[in-house]
């Protein structure tokens, strides 16, 4: 008798976990199942990440940008540029800057802002 009470516990614990739930139980006869806590869904990570083009062009359509594009454009002497430059945890970093020609060899950069975006959420932050 023992052993069909013992090949039904392990039998519904098996069905417990297929279908996805926590299993507590001390003894076979109060085994009892229960649903997994949902968790905070900005906390869960999707299954798709957000692309470092992607992150770039996200970056690209804010206003701000689009704005500071059209300024530097207009310059004669500096040229608006955007690029990833690197991943920081979950998040891709992207640098807006322009490229200010101080004469024919020479030129420097001007950062307008670092964008983190969130790989997972798309979500952007500035840095400054």
């Amino acid at each position: 008798m023992r052993n069909k009470s013992t090949f039904a516990f392990a039998t519904a614990i098996s069905f417990a976990v297929a279908l996805g739930l926590t299993v507590h139980a001390k003894e076979p006869e109060k085994a009892r199942a229960t649903k997994p806590a949902t968790t905070n869904s900005n906390k869960t990570k999707p299954k798709i990440m957000l692309t470092k083009d992607g992150a770039v062009n996200a970056v690209m359509k804010m206003p701000e940008v689009t704005q500071f594009f059209t300024n530097v454009a207009r310059s004669k002497i500096a040229k608006p540029a955007i690029e990833m430059d690197r991943v920081e945890g979950d998040a891709y970093v992207v640098h807006v800057f322009e490229i200010v020609s101080d004469g024919p060899d020479s030129s420097h950069t001007a950062t307008q802002n670092w964008y983190h975006v969130n790989r997972y959420t798309g979500k952007i932050t500035k840095e400054f």
